[in-house]
């Protein structure tokens, strides 16, 4: 938290670029800055109100390495003087001749826990570290009732420890495997929200034993800041004076997490019960773990990793300051910041879902359709021939940035085949160049034909081609895809079904009728039911999200579905025999994607896409999205062998669709090709 506030006060005294890169690392564009300084004071006060936190933060100017003005100021000084404090301003007043004034920030946080529950000091544990290195340390014990859950799915336990603080909780993810089972729990972490596990802890009453640990570190973050995406800074953060460029030279967290027998000294009840305690099952962390230290309402205060123990001297020096850290523990932190630096597929994920809530929160009750595929890829045309801030934009907004084009290309292209080789899909692009709403240049052009012109279609030169006097080319983008279902197993239409829409209107639909053995979950956080249908096509998959609630129960399930990953959902899918009974749908659904897209981020594309010829800004006028969603009794036909048992047919539990879903059409590998929702 500290470390992002520090990045606010940066922004608001940047260069355009700079502070584009920062708003959208922090997902600040288009908030106000009293919406900001609300969210960041909630956050800061909870912390500086805990006894077992604190936090600082030095900012200074340099010059040749030795700092001219220095500032230590508390987190809730640095968000008071985000607008005030000027600091591009402060380091010009300091510019001579040939020196370049550089920006030094220095983050300083500490945990210190005290546990609520007594506890217990012991010197018989063997932690092995990640190199599976072994070595005694002193142990801590607790007995008491814990929140407490084993989840599959990031194969970890984790455990809920009350601390002294009553709005102060640490958590411990302890990996199933030893050693490097760190590794892979990480990787997991990453798509797994606190909101989902959160929902695996059940009460448990049991004796913890944890390690005792003094984790002191300090980590440069200039590479790791870069690497999400904000590099500007680190080259020139200021407008330029004289062509000098002031940057930040060195960003550094310095972070304590310390674990020892403080505590309040409460003794549990199960404790006094010699019986109950020698029955109860222990939890002893002896291997790497990663832990998070928030607030009742999941804010993260602290997170790290334990990975292996060494005796390290660590001295740094600045003017005025010496630090001296000895370490028993060494940690590599990794920090939490809404946009993680992923991958390219990721970033085709996360702009599809992002398209679709926006669309959804502008108006909750429209039926949507929406193929994302088509749409990233006329962006990425607009990206190699654009101005340098819109080519950020794009980059930023799809997650490219730092990928090389044939990364880009190869994932692209590996969705785009499997799409055009489905015959339930169909998908082409209309990219066009008009003046005065006239079409001067128009091509019809598939998604593959987009992707192998990225580099070469040069669409800023083909407008300014036919640019004339007072006379602004403007710049239309087409997107047209369809999806026609074809079921894998026979259909029969079935009895008139009544469909309840989002405003309670009632209305007599036709409804289509299987008789199989389907993936079914019912997902209690999410407050829906999910059921994956498979298709004619081997790699195809149709999923409805059903809410458990009629009408504007979507609307619940919508805002969960933002932070619930598909790779969480598919973990609660179980085979069930059973009838679904779906409406038949023909969906066509056409949206106009500039409000939203600027939403997102882009927006200098619709305000001037390309380098001005003659001071006339080239602009991309509209982009649609025209996209068609159909479930009919089309079919294969192949009878599922349960269909043909009339007695086990009659016993079979009914899953009928009847309310407002959430649907998605993607591949076995959870591209999605399609995403919407059928409200009414």
């Amino acid at each position: 938290m500290p470390i992002a506030a520090l990045l606010v006060l940066l922004r608001y005294d940047a260069n355009p670029v700079s502070a584009l890169e920062i708003g959208e690392a922090l997902e600040l564009i288009h908030q106000p800055i009293e919406k900001i300084t609300e969210s960041y004071i909630s956050i800061y006060s909870k912390m500086i109100d805990s006894s077992l936190v604190t936090i600082s933060n030095h900012v200074s100017i340099t010059i040749n390495g030795e700092e001219q003005i220095g500032s230590n100021m508390t987190t809730g000084e640095v968000i008071d003087q985000w607008r005030s404090f000027h600091i591009c301003n402060k380091a010009i007043q300091l510019a001579v001749a040939d020196e370049k004034p550089g920006i030094r920030l220095i983050s300083y946080a500490n945990f210190h826990n005290k546990f609520h529950y007594e506890v217990s000091v012991d010197d018989s544990l063997i932690f092995v570290d990640i190199n599976g290195h072994g070595r005694t340390m002193t142990s801590l014990q607790q007995i008491a009732v814990f929140r407490f859950g084993v989840i599959g799915a990031i194969k970890a336990t984790v455990i809920e420890v009350p601390t002294s603080d009553e709005d102060t909780l640490l958590y411990i993810i302890y990996p199933s495997e030893s050693e490097k089972g760190i590794l892979k729990v990480e990787k997991k972490l990453r798509r797994y929200p606190f909101s989902v596990i959160q929902t695996y802890l059940k009460k448990k009453r049991l004796k913890l034993i944890l390690p005792k640990v003094e984790l002191k570190a300090q980590v440069p973050l200039k590479r790791s800041l870069k690497s999400l995406g904000m590099r500007q800074m680190f080259i020139d953060m200021c407008y330029h004076v004289d062509g000098v460029p002031i940057k930040v030279n060195k960003f550094i967290s310095s972070a304590s997490f310390i674990i020892d027998e403080s505590s309040e000294g409460v003794k549990h009840p199960i404790s006094e019960d010699q019986e109950i305690v020698a029955k109860l099952p222990k939890l002893i962390v002896k291997h790497p773990f990663i832990y998070y230290v928030t607030s009742k309402e999941y804010e993260i205060y602290f997170e790290g990793k334990i990975t292996k123990q060494v005796l390290v001297k660590m001295q740094t020096k600045y003017k005025n300051n010496e630090f001296i850290h000895f370490r028993c523990i060494i940690a590599v932190f990794f920090l939490t910041f809404p946009l993680l630096k992923a991958n390219v597929m990721s970033g085709v994920k996360d702009f599809s879902n992002n398209i679709f809530f926006k669309l959804s929160n502008r108006n909750e009750e429209r039926n949507r359709a929406l193929s994302p595929l088509p749409l990233a890829a006329l962006l990425i045309l607009l990206r190699y021939n654009a101005n340098a801030l819109s080519a950020l934009e794009i980059g930023e907004a799809l997650q490219l940035i730092h990928e090389p084009i044939e990364k880009i290309r190869e994932t692209y292209t590996g969705i785009y085949q499997k799409m055009d080789n489905n015959s339930l899909i169909s998908i082409t692009n209309h990219v066009s160049i008009r003046i005065n709403g006239e079409e001067l240049i128009g091509s019809n052009m598939t998604v593959g034909e987009i992707m192998d012109q990225w580099r070469s279609y040069h669409i800023c030169y083909k407008a300014t081609q036919v640019a004339v006097a007072n006379e602004k080319p403007e710049i239309y983008l087409f997107s047209y895809a369809t999806f026609h279902n074809k079921f894998l197993y026979e259909v029969t239409l079935g009895e008139a079904l009544r469909f309840v829409d989002i405003n309670g209107n009632g209305r007599t639909m036709t409804s289509l009728q299987q008789i199989a053995i389907l993936r079914l979950g019912i997902i209690g956080p999410l407050k829906a039911s999910v059921i994956e249908v498979l298709t004619s096509d081997v790699d195809t998959l149709l999923y409805i999200v059903y809410p458990f609630k009629s009408e504007k129960g979507i609307l619940e399930v919508e805002k969960k579905l933002k932070k619930f990953p598909f790779s969480v959902i598919k973990t609660y899918l179980k085979p069930t025999k059973l009838i679904l009974i779906l409406p038949k749908i023909e969906l066509k659904a056409q949206v106009p994607l500039k409000a939203t897209l600027k939403f997102l981020g882009m927006r200098q594309m619709f305000n001037d896409m390309c380098y001005q010829p003659d001071g006339v800004p080239i602009k991309v006028m509209k982009m649609l999205s025209s996209a068609t969603f159909l479930i009919d009794e089309n079919s294969k036909g192949v009878k599922h062998p349960i269909s043909e048992d009339a007695q086990l047919v009659a016993k079979l539990p009914k899953f009928i669709v009847k309310h407002p879903f959430i649907y998605y059409v993607t591949s076995r590998e959870h591209e999605i090709y399609f995403e919407g929702k059928i409200t009414k």
